[in-house]
């Protein structure tokens, strides 16, 4: 490809500041043309999609451009419009495309450490987002950002949710002076992720479970002494990570969140209100139900099912029907109501079997088979016809023993060890002062060191994205898109002859392949 080795043999120092700062200025109408107070001053370039392609290509293809952008310019000012780009398009199901190539490439920067340096820097713009107001680093833009995305649960965009905890995991061990809102989006992550919508997913859905743990860890063991914020919000959402430490399959948070937090001693002596009380009892008892439960009241619904659809075959029986069946002729319907009455038979048989096996086993046993639930769909329909158990293709199931085994790999020995260590002697503290108010904390937290008693921090891991052959198949597809999106008013192409992609027309006929 001749553009691509020209693109890549561009050595210039002037070349390199002529292309970067024309990218950014480029960028930067989509953040202007919002932000000016005179309508139309400045418009908009329509063009997002292809500036920010041939940045990624100048970043992963030039290693002279790569090596100015990361030392002899601001690699912030293209960071602001690449996160406007990002959290606009994450509500959009048109703009999913350049949602996934801000993201791939936010993933490929956070890989490079001087990247990850210049993002404590104090920022100074402001977005036409609807973002909480801060003042902090790009590190804390950044963060609220990606908040912002996984956030919004947007169906089009949850399937990078690992690649954008995976930029924040790379950030962290370079992070100082995180602010308090930061902070607190950061825990908000890790109780969204607590949910069972997400953690009981798949047998991988405790994975941004880690990716945030590690995140804590890299903060909290390299730069301790300016992440007093995010020690101070550890400390007041300590629940949180006594959940997960103590997170079992019929003791489990049915929705993990931050917004009733405890706080230290001052705050923990005032009264619960009645509604408070209600609403935890509540919490309390559902946590209590158990497979045995949930399994009766399936039971009951299937049963009423049954007859409700048994009433409707006896009303939709024609008046000589009776008469038939006495004859040795039986009816249309028969047929239907002796699968249901064979249904009914093998549930009961096989409800009058389970106690029997249970006797034989031992209590232990006993345990383990009622501690494993079936993840089931729940539009799959009742099937009436005799179908073997070898023969349906075996579920994923969520049990004690998958549970237990990614607890083990949660990295929580070092934030657990900075909560035992360092919450009674805040919690002294607030009481010999009788304060309430954060800042008096954080700054105590400032003269604090836990040298000797966190683990010694291990080698910095970064994961870097790599070009496979489905991302090239991918960005090729969604080039081949925008390139015919961009000539329909002006046809380059004949519609009907294309088969590189799908096409939708308002004719009758079958999209094309």
């Amino acid at each position: 490809n001749a553009f691509m080795e020209t693109l890549s043999n561009i050595r210039g120092r002037d070349d390199c500041v002529l292309i970067y700062d024309g990218i950014c200025r480029l960028l930067r109408t989509l953040i202007d043309s919002k932000n000016t107070y005179l309508y139309g001053s400045v418009i908009e370039i329509g063009f997002q999609q292809e500036l920010i392609y041939i940045f990624s290509k100048f970043i992963n293809n030039n290693q002279h451009f790569l090596f100015h952008f990361l030392f002899r310019s601001d690699p912030n000012k293209v960071l602001v419009s690449i996160v406007y780009l990002l959290v606009r398009s994450s509500t959009d199901y048109s703009q999913i495309g350049l949602f996934h190539m801000c993201a791939f490439l936010l993933m490929t920067l956070s890989a490079e450490r001087e990247f990850c340096v210049s993002l404590n820097r104090e920022c100074t713009v402001s977005l036409p987002l609807d973002l909480p107001l801060f003042s902090g680093t790009y590190g804390d833009l950044l963060i609220i950002s990606l908040h912002k995305v996984i956030s919004s649960h947007f169906v089009g965009v949850q399937a990078m949710y690992e690649g954008l905890l995976r930029v924040v995991t790379n950030v962290s061990p370079y992070m100082m002076n995180i602010s308090l809102i930061a902070s607190r989006k950061l825990l908000d992550l890790l109780g969204i992720f607590m949910q069972e919508r997400y953690l009981f997913k798949g047998p991988e859905g405790y994975v941004p479970l880690v990716y945030i743990l590690e995140s804590f860890n890299n903060m909290i063991q390299y730069q301790y002494s300016t992440s007093s914020s995010l020690v101070y919000m550890i400390l007041r959402c300590r629940n949180v990570f006594e959940t997960l430490r103590g997170f079992s399959l019929f003791h489990r948070p049915l929705h993990p969140s931050l917004t009733k937090e405890p706080n230290f001693v001052i705050q923990e002596k005032t009264e619960k209100s009645a509604e408070a009380e209600i609403e935890e009892r509540g919490q309390e008892s559902a946590r209590k139900t158990t497979r045995q439960e949930v399994q009766e009241e399936e039971d009951e619904k299937r049963r009423a099912a049954l007859e409700e659809s048994k009433g409707l075959i006896g009303q939709s029986a024609l008046p000589g029907e009776d008469d038939d069946e006495e004859d040795g002729q039986p009816a249309r319907s028969f047929s239907i109501k002796e699968e249901m009455k064979k249904q009914e038979q093998e549930e009961e048989a096989s409800k009058g079997a389970e106690p029997e096996k249970k006797e034989g086993e031992s209590s232990g046993a006993g345990r383990k088979d009622s501690s494993t639930l079936a993840v089931i769909n729940p539009n799959a329909q009742l099937n009436t016809k005799d179908e073997r158990p070898h023969s349906l293709p075996q579920p994923w199931k969520v049990s004690e023993e998958w549970i237990e085994d990614w607890k083990a790999k949660l990295p929580l020995v070092p934030v657990m060890k900075l909560i035992y260590n360092l919450y009674p002697r805040v919690q002294e503290f607030c009481t010999e002062n009788s304060t309430t108010d954060d800042a008096p904390v954080v700054e105590y937290i400032k003269t604090t060191t836990m040298v000797g008693i966190l683990p010694v921090p291990h080698s910095i891991f970064i994961r870097k994205l790599q070009e496979s052959p489905q991302t090239r198949a991918w960005t090729t597809s969604f080039l081949w898109g925008v390139i015919f999106q961009r000539n329909k008013n002006t046809p380059m192409f004949d519609s009907q002859f294309i088969k590189l992609f799908a096409l939708t027309t308002n004719s009758n006929r079958r999209p094309e392949a």
